[in-house]
């Protein structure tokens, strides 16, 4: 699509675990700020948001 990073107002990632989000921004090189602006799976009702 020819889009890069900073063409994008947010970023939804997946997490399964906690880690997963920061190695993604930094293997991107993506904005904290724009990461996951809704909280991410855990937060929204994940089964391992819970443990």
């Amino acid at each position: 699509a020819g889009l890069t990073i900073d063409d994008m107002d947010v970023y939804e990632v997946n997490e399964a675990f906690g880690p997963v989000p920061l190695a993604w921004v930094k293997g991107v090189g993506a904005d904290m700020e724009k990461l996951n602006v809704n909280g991410g799976a855990q937060a929204n009702g994940h089964p391992l948001g819970c443990t």
